[in-house]
């Protein structure tokens, strides 16, 4: 999802494009680029001059961080997907706010990025007739929702084309990184990004904003697995948003230099020689 901004820049230099993805992406990248071909990951795949991951796109247009494409947004939901979320969320008054708290528990590091359900307690008292959770594979969990008032959304998102369809019709997205996040930022949806102390590479050191999604807000922690802060701080937010001050949705903007060199590290544009 992150890199799909480079399929523009390779349209001009490829006659064709074939788009390889796992089943719950399908439909959603189907509709939003109808002139490419899309296969899953069981398809043979099809001779070519030449084949690349999609993450490896940034690499490959030599990209950095002051020439990261910018997102349009990328991906758009159907007006049908919308109009069915607008009258499952009709009940909620005021902002509507998603919620994932927990990413797949397969990925090796979702210990790391994930949030115990324990600590969005304040959160929850705070902003639970106002939350829809889009949380997966957390059963457990999730059947503690309706004490706080959270419309859980589970078993309606089969894929991400109805993922989009719910994203497109809320006024914020709280989630730690993983997916839903992510399709959110291509859609350029406002969204708070809860980071763990040792963060992935994209969302680099210090800074609230991100290069990459012009909507999202980063809330790291301060201290290795202290979540508690991060959702002290997220609920103080929340409970403004709630109370009509939207200028919280916005990122402190990085007032730094792209890059901080060590100044031993190998130069970083081409020598002229």
């Amino acid at each position: 999802l992150q890199c799909l901004r480079y399929i523009p820049l390779i349209r001009d230099k490829a006659e064709t494009i074939t788009l390889q993805l796992t089943g719950y992406l399908q439909k959603l990248l189907a509709g939003n680029y109808p002139d490419i071909k899309i296969i899953s990951l069981d398809d043979p795949v099809p001779n070519a001059d030449a084949c690349a991951q999609l993450t490896s796109l940034p690499y490959l247009c030599k990209t950095r961080v002051d020439t990261i494409p910018p997102v349009v947004p990328i991906l758009h939901a159907t007006e049908g997907k919308r109009a069915v979320w607008r009258e499952r969320l009709k009940a909620i008054k005021g902002p509507r706010i998603g919620l994932v708290w927990s990413g797949n528990p397969q990925n090796r590091v979702n210990g790391n990025r994930s949030i115990p359900f324990d600590a969005l307690g304040p959160l929850l008292s705070a902003a639970g007739s106002h939350l829809v959770s889009l949380q997966k594979n957390q059963p457990d969990d999730q059947a503690k929702l309706a004490a706080y008032g959270v419309l859980d959304a589970d078993t309606y998102l089969t894929d991400f084309a109805e993922t989009a369809g719910l994203l497109a019709e809320l006024d914020l997205l709280i989630s730690v990184c993983t997916g839903p996040a992510h399709l959110a930022g291509v859609m350029n949806r406002p969204v708070w990004l809860t980071l763990a102390f040792e963060s992935d590479w994209r969302w680099m050191e210090g800074r609230e904003d991100s290069p990459w999604y012009p909507g999202m807000r980063l809330f790291r922690q301060t201290s290795p697995r202290d979540w508690g802060g991060v959702i002290e701080r997220v609920t103080r937010d929340v409970k403004a948003f709630v109370g009509g001050d939207a200028k919280v949705l916005e990122a402190k903007r990085w007032q730094g230099t792209p890059l901080r060199q060590n100044p031993n590290a190998v130069p970083l544009k081409e020598s002229n020689g």
